[in-house]
């Protein structure tokens, strides 16, 4: 009987030991110690069960950088388009600005113009009225002075036809004949 015993223990000792080897091992295959997975990945058969979980997590890991790093690239890509088109756009709000600054300004001038135009018309009427009261000898001897012809010729315009007539009818011929030259449309 003692000989089942010590084959019994030496079995549990070989046992222990190929198990002690196996761990081992896996570990030197896991921590890949000196290369040694490297060299059992080449080993048929246990190559591919050592490295198929690791290469195809490997793959996955690769084909999801390469889309991330083309999303990446995509983004980038249309953040630089987006910010050259901001820049296009508050180019184009600055000179839609200047053209609304320089739409005003002329606006203003425009302004300032009509009401030296009103001014320059009210007086000229009123210069008309005046005239209209005066004797048409009178009125026709100080027109015949006034040497901007134009000036005379919107007094006349603004007068009733038969004074203005009655005027011209007394101011020198020529002076009445170049009158009515640039009065004719």
């Amino acid at each position: 009987m003692p000989e089942k015993n010590g084959g019994r223990s030496a079995l549990a000792v070989v046992l222990a030991i190929i198990f002690i080897l196996l761990a081992v091992f896996e570990a030197a295959i896991i921590f890949n110690i000196a290369g040694i997975r490297d060299m059992v990945s080449t080993i048929p058969f246990i190559g591919p069960v050592i490295n198929g979980p690791e290469l195809e997590a490997k793959a996955d890991i690769e084909e999801r950088t390469t889309a991330l790093n083309k999303k990446d690239a995509d983004l980038k890509a249309k953040e630089t388009s987006l910010a050259n088109k901001e820049a296009e756009l508050e180019k184009r709000e600055k000179a839609v600005d200047d053209k609304e600054n320089q739409l005003a300004q002329k606006e203003q001038e425009l302004v300032v113009k009509e009401a030296e135009l009103n001014s320059k018309q009210m007086a000229i009427a009123d210069m008309a009225k005046m005239y209209e009261s005066m004797d048409a000898k009178q009125a026709a001897a100080i027109l015949s002075e006034v040497d901007n012809d134009g000036l005379v010729i919107d007094i006349l315009k603004r007068m009733k036809e038969d004074k203005a007539a009655a005027i011209l009818e007394q101011m020198e011929s020529k002076k009445a004949a170049e009158l009515t030259k640039i009065m004719q449309p």
